[in-house]
């Protein structure tokens, strides 16, 4: 798309690929589609690569899921490390105080709705570290994500708010972008359900 700017295009390879190779993983288990393990690994090289050498924090969460998926169907001690390492560079950022997940990519210094998107890496990290018998990560991703769930809690439009809301039903579920805007997408509740449902599977 030649609309499409250099610096937007970058953007787009920290989320498009790792979204695709989840999708991939998903099919392939559902036997949809074949593996083809030379082009397989040379993209997890690739965008593992990426991911260490650009740091950014909203990176991490398809990265994980795709990391987590490929390794439910072939579970490797790699894919594992590398995972972990992952979901491990969002803990500086999970704090106690609010319990959000505020990263350098936030700057208005409150948590926001991207506490939803950086759950979903912790909340499969934290399955990861029980099915590998981390119980220090186990310990600590717990915390975190009981923190970031507080955290959207207090996001979520509920019943509590039908006194500003008055046609709640409409709204009920929504996760609004931050404490002070009300605007709500469906990408937003999207990925605070998607974690949800990663804790109870």
């Amino acid at each position: 798309d030649t609309d499409v700017s250099e610096g937007a295009a970058d953007l787009l390879q920290d989320y498009l690929p790792t979204t695709a190779l989840l999708a991939l993983a998903l099919a392939h288990k559902a036997g949809f589609t074949k593996l083809d393990r030379p082009k397989l690994d040379n993209a997890l090289r690739f965008y593992w690569h990426r991911f260490k050498y650009k740091q950014r924090p909203a990176q991490v969460s398809w990265l994980s899921q795709a990391w987590f998926a490929w390794w439910q169907i072939e579970p490797s001690q790699k894919l594992a490390d590398q995972l972990l390492e992952a979901c491990d560079s969002l803990m500086p950022f999970s704090y106690e105080q609010h319990g959000g997940i505020i990263t350098r990519q936030q700057t208005q210094g409150f948590p926001d709705y991207m506490t939803a998107v950086y759950l979903e890496a912790l909340v499969v990290g934290l399955q990861l570290a029980k099915k590998t018998s981390d119980s220090s990560r186990q310990k600590s991703y717990e915390v975190a994500c009981a923190r970031g769930f507080a955290s959207l809690d207090s996001l979520t439009v509920q019943q509590r708010d039908k006194h500003v809301l008055p046609q709640i039903e409409w709204a009920k579920g929504g996760l609004r972008q931050s404490p002070t805007n009300s605007m709500m997408r469906v990408d937003f509740t999207q990925h605070a359900l998607s974690a949800a449902l990663y804790l109870s599977s």
